[in-house]
């Protein structure tokens, strides 16, 4: 077509075919759904001592760890697990996953650490970095990065951290020696906004695999080559060695922790949990290694790789084995002749060795109420406060039932809750009726932790006592449940004490 004649009409077509065409924007992709970790399978069956395992060799997909590794627990009970392929799980004591977090900001979580107020350290060993998080989950900031400056991180390192009694974060850091072939351990020692504080030096035959800091600034180390539990000073000097010369396998750990006494918890390759005293003393054990080539039983370990002491009694021990990852809750056996020789050779001033039972509160109720009550004056009031029915007698400064031969439940509330160890029942008229027992928890969960057949007791007034296993969450009541259909009589009820650590 000639130039004049597409000027004169072909342009007018150009302009119309432009005119028809709709643009859309692109149309956007569906955003990435986020991995979401399932709850792993929980086993609670095992030899003495076991108390339950989260995870192992089967489960959901997103229910299975790939390698759990350190640990740390809140006063409440609440389990932090450090893991490579979420972040940190966090699971509740009786090992319910509550959630997880640090799964985007995380490269490879090795180790976790929790202040006082809540907020979260994490080794960050895929980045070389340490990354704090708040108590809710959200990311803080990071610091360290790898490189040979003093505050930045060996190739390998950090894969330890430790709280100390000022806030300080300590970061066990391995790096190249000058000698080809060796390497050289430090502690970082920063603030808790990153900043380096100072470089602890280490006795330069260890290469520990993991470190705690107690109240007073003092590093433990736990070396699984040497076989030892080193303790030193805070500036780094030696004080104490502990460990066999003749069975060094015996003390080869891959994780420690300490409790408020100072006690000292190494998780070894071939003799199970050992808890140590102060002066280094063996005052307890627990568990035991698996067999070569074998999955790990309840209450064994093929390679622990974390330990943390929570509440109640428990140490909670991380396991790894091929496709195997786990994480065990179990309670230690103690010696108590060992305990009574650590106490002999504790120096004055020495914190000393606890047993459970020397921490226990005692509380009365503060609280009841019942599925029914004899008007007006046998109501649930009468079971608050200590006992005040003087002997066996029909009184109304106790609780009793609306009727003679029914099946009634009382409920009542602690001030205080704890991980419960005992509950006494004083009945002062009529006892022997209560035929089952529940713990109540600050989740409104319930544990029966007591049952029997109703029948009328010898004994008035009587006080049932029930005593079991330290609960691994906090109880704040109790339910109990009163047959008097065998007797149809009125069964009286005084006060309810509950024994618990707080």
């Amino acid at each position: 077509m000639p130039g004049t004649a597409w000027a004169a009409s072909g342009a007018e077509l150009y302009a119309a075919i432009l005119a028809s065409v709709r643009f859309f924007p692109p149309a956007a992709s569906a955003p990435a759904r986020e991995a979401r970790a399932e709850q792993p399978p929980i086993l609670t069956t095992g030899p003495a001592g076991f108390v339950l395992r989260i995870g192992g060799s089967d489960g959901p997909p997103r229910g299975r760890f790939v390698s759990a590794r350190g640990m740390t627990t809140a006063p409440d009970g609440t389990l932090y697990l450090a893991e490579s392929s979420q972040g940190v799980w966090v699971f509740a004591p009786d090992g319910a996953l509550i959630g997880t977090f640090g799964g985007e900001e995380l490269l490879d979580a090795y180790d976790v650490a929790r202040t006082p107020d809540g907020d979260l350290f994490v080794a960050d060993y895929g980045r070389n970095a340490v990354a704090r998080f708040r108590a809710d989950g959200t990311f803080v900031g990071r610091w360290g990065g790898p490189g040979n400056a003093p505050e930045q991180f060996g190739f390998s390192s950090p894969q330890r951290i430790a709280l100390g009694p000022d806030g300080s974060v300590y970061a066990l850091d391995t790096r190249p020696g000058p000698e080809s072939g060796r390497v050289v351990s430090s502690v970082a020692r920063f603030d808790p906004e990153g900043g380096l504080r100072e470089r602890i030096a280490l006795p330069a035959d260890l290469a520990p695999a993991d470190l705690a800091v107690d109240g007073a600034g003092f590093l433990y180390l736990a070396d699984s080559f040497s076989g030892v539990v080193v303790k030193l000073d805070p500036r780094g000097a030696e004080v104490a060695r502990f460990g066999d010369p003749a069975a060094r396998e015996s003390f080869a750990g891959g994780a420690i922790d300490l409790d408020e006494q100072g006690n000292i918890y190494v998780a070894t390759y071939a003799a199970g949990v050992l808890k140590l005293a102060p002066s280094g003393l063996v005052i307890a054990r627990g568990g035991g290694a698996v067999a070569p080539g074998k999955i790990p039983a309840p209450g064994e370990f093929s390679l622990p790789n974390g330990i943390a002491v929570g509440p109640g009694g428990v140490v909670w021990v991380s396991d790894n084995s091929g496709e195997y990852s786990a994480v065990t809750a179990l309670r230690l056996t103690t010696d108590e002749a060992a305990v009574a020789t650590a106490l002999a050779q504790a120096p004055p001033g020495a914190p000393t060795v606890a047993l459970p039972s020397e921490n226990l509160l005692r509380q009365w109720a503060g609280a009841a109420s019942a599925s029914s009550f004899y008007a007006p004056d046998y109501d649930p009031a009468g079971v608050t406060g200590p006992p005040d029915v003087e002997g066996c007698q029909d009184s109304p400064n106790a609780w009793a039932a609306a009727a003679p031969n029914t099946l009634e439940t009382l409920e009542v509330r602690f001030a205080t809750p704890v991980f419960a160890v005992g509950l006494n029942v004083h009945q002062s008229y009529n006892p022997g009726f209560i035929s089952k027992i529940e713990l109540l928890d600050e989740r409104g969960e319930a544990r029966t932790v007591y049952t029997a057949t109703p029948a009328p007791a010898e004994t008035c007034p009587g006080v049932l006592s029930v005593t079991f296993a330290q609960t691994l969450t906090r109880i704040v009541g109790a339910r109990l449940t009163v047959d008097q259909r065998a007797g149809a009589t009125w069964a009286e009820i005084d006060a309810v004490e509950l024994l618990g650590t707080p």
